[in-house]
């Protein structure tokens, strides 16, 4: 039988000693009956109060004082409910049994004993065979009730939501006799509950009413949806377009059972719609070109640092011939020339909107960070003329901060204010500490800035239209990345201005730090040189510059190179040179390095070869799309030479 926790299937057994109910509940368990014992009317009353499947009983019970307990728990039994009883007498109809007692109970099944196990468990089996359908007639009931609450619970929702939109909207029976209108309509139209039935008609246009009845009808005919564009008539008497749309609701069969409508002011519609494209439309153009432009101005101008820094780690170089010295210094002058000022902004601004810039804190002291942003404002101070005014605190102040980063956040503003503000003028940068907080201030005599603008000043390529001139081709984006770098380091930034021509303000805050450990070594002179196994390596990159210091940096580490400018040389080198390792360029002009990559994999020779990936592209789907081209590692421009010769000098290269 059934046994889940809602249709409690348990046979209560009350019997006039313990033996006989033990004896009873082995009988019941053989034939895999749950039961459960019980020592009197009392108790027996008490566990009805639960679920029960049904009650086997002697006629020894109905001489128990507490009777009258059983018969009242059986008296109030939910209507779907008739708990079924097996009463065991010693003769038929029971002699111990009062009249009034078998008339209380409307479910008993007498049986006269002896009788035979069989027969009881038969008895016992039809019980909760009768019982079951008792709980059926129950789950009846209950969906029922639920249902009934459901409709009206719906139907509550349905009007509140029907009356809360901002369409008109209506009910109509399946001839199209409408019956209910939602408040909107009648606020639109000006019209009262009498109108229903079919006075709508009262607020068409006329010239449209004839199609629209057209239509209507034949939905109704049909029993299809109903869309179509028409004007009503306002309270005002203006017309005004609407979309009204009819949806059938149908029954199991399919027959329509009514209708549910509503009527949309398109023409507000239509314009919101309108500006939201266009909006949209705007705002998807300007997030495309910012990230196209950050990218690729971001790769054009990181190139030329990667021979700079192999420049610079040949020049360090104890076996540099002259020859070298002078090759390494002309390529250093040459690529810094390629370089604009805006690299490291136009990078540092894309990592903070992406959340993706680290710090590099440590414990650093204020005038340390002040010197260094002064030395970078310098050329551009003095090229104006301008008087710079510094006054710091008289003791020593010190920030658990990125040093290059602090020193970038007021070099920034140093320049600013060098060049908004006229040659020959005056240019504070101060400093105090208030309550553990420490306030720096660059204030200056220039054009000032208007209060509307001081609103926008720190969003991203924001530029004032009376600066722009001043600024010297900036993108707008120095004082976006002074507000994330401080962000960043728990700071803010506030301007301040008397408006155009009077100057502006920039208030610095910073939390000072709580205590200053003892210096630790940044480095570890004593870690023993990467051990050199000279490997046979191509590269190929299109800047000759690049590849060239590359490829000497690699052949001072004892490594046997070839150089390659194109894709197509690449392939022809790497056919005959087979090399153990290939650092190849992503952007050459004839060939790309994926193409390259591919074209060696497919190689029988080329299935061991050790290809990285050096170019200016460090996006994540770039990483990805080299991993699929063939590609062993990818690495981002500029790359650290000891992390070349590291790589290198791994067993495998890879």
């Amino acid at each position: 039988m059934p046994t889940d926790s809602t249709h409690d299937y348990r046979v209560l057994v009350l019997a006039p000693t313990r033996r006989d109910r033990e004896v009873t509940r082995e009988l019941l368990e053989r034939a895999d009956i749950s039961s459960a014992s019980c020592e009197g009317a009392r108790s027996l009353a008490a566990e009805i109060e639960a679920a029960v499947g049904a009650i086997l009983m002697t006629d020894a019970a109905f001489g128990d004082p507490h009777i009258s307990q059983l018969l009242t728990a059986l008296s109030r039994q939910p209507p779907w409910s008739d708990i079924p009883i097996v009463v065991l007498c010693q003769a038929s109809p029971p002699a111990l049994v009062p009249a009034q007692v078998l008339d209380s109970l409307r479910n008993v099944t007498i049986l006269e004993r002896p009788t035979s196990s069989r027969t009881l468990l038969s008895s016992v089996q039809a019980a909760l065979r009768a019982r079951a359908r008792q709980y059926q007639l129950r789950e009846q009931f209950e969906a029922l009730h639920a249902s009934e609450a459901a409709l009206r619970e719906s139907e509550s929702q349905f009007r509140t939501m029907a009356n809360s939109i901002p369409q008109l909207a209506w009910m109509a029976r399946a001839d199209g006799y409408i019956h209910w209108y939602n408040r909107r309509w009648y606020e639109y139209t000006g019209t009262s509950p009498e109108m229903k039935g079919w006075g709508w008609q009262s607020v068409q246009d006329p010239k449209y009413l004839p199609k629209v009845l057209e239509r209507w009808q034949a939905s109704i005919d049909t029993g299809t949806a109903f869309d179509m564009e028409f004007p009503l008539r306002a309270q005002d008497g203006q017309f005004r377009m609407f979309l009204t749309r009819v949806v059938p609701l149908k029954g199991k069969e399919g027959q329509v059972l009514q209708w549910f409508g509503t009527s949309t002011d398109m023409e507000d519609a239509k314009r919101i719609e309108v500006r939201l494209r266009a909006t949209e439309s705007a705002l998807r153009d300007a997030d495309h070109r910012k990230d196209l432009f950050l990218a690729t101005l971001a790769h054009e101008l990181r190139n030329p640092l990667a021979p700079i820094r192999t420049a610079a780690h040949i020049l360090g170089s104890p076996r540099l011939a002259p020859q070298q010295l002078q090759w390494a210094q002309s390529v250093i002058q040459r690529q810094v020339g390629h370089m604009a000022l805006l690299l490291d902004d136009l990078l540092d601004i894309a990592r903070i909107t992406q959340g993706k810039l680290e710090l590099r804190k440590k414990y650093v002291s204020l005038t340390d960070i002040v010197d260094s942003a002064v030395e970078e404002a310098r050329p551009l101070l003095d090229g104006k003329n301008h008087q710079l005014a510094i006054t710091l605190p008289s003791e020593e102040v010190t920030l658990s901060a990125d040093p290059l980063r602090l020193s970038q956040i007021l070099s920034n503003l140093l320049t600013n204010a060098a060049k908004y503000t006229d040659p020959g003028g005056h240019i504070e940068l101060s400093g105090v500490v208030q309550s553990g907080t420490l306030c720096l201030s660059v204030k200056d005599d220039g054009i000032g800035i208007a209060p509307e603008a001081l609103t926008r000043i720190f969003e991203m390529f924001s530029q004032i239209d009376s600066a722009s001139a001043r600024s010297g081709g900036g993108l707008g984006i120095g004082l976006a990345l002074v507000k994330g770098l401080l962000e960043l380091h728990g700071g803010t930034i506030d301007a301040r201005s008397d408006g155009p021509g009077h100057g502006s303000e920039f208030i610095v805050r910073l939390p000072l730090a709580a205590s200053t450990p003892a210096q630790v070594p940044t480095t570890d002179a004593g870690a023993p040189p990467v051990a050199t196994v000279g490997r046979r390596v191509m590269v190929a990159d299109d800047n000759k510059d690049a590849a060239d210091a590359l490829a000497m940096l690699l052949e001072l580490a004892g490594h046997e190179v070839r150089v390659a400018h194109r894709g197509r040389a690449a392939l022809a080198l790497a056919q005959t040179f087979r090399p153990d390792v290939a650092l190849i360029d992503i952007g050459m002009p004839d060939l790309s390095g994926y193409d390259v990559a591919k074209e060696l994999r497919r190689a029988p020779w080329g299935a061991g070869i050790c290809l990285i990936a050096l170019t200016g592209w460090g996006q994540d789907d770039d990483r990805q799309r080299a991993k699929d081209a063939g590609f062993d590692r990818h690495m981002t421009k500029p790359v650290e030479p000891g992390t070349i010769e590291a790589l290198l000098s791994d067993a495998n290269g890879r």
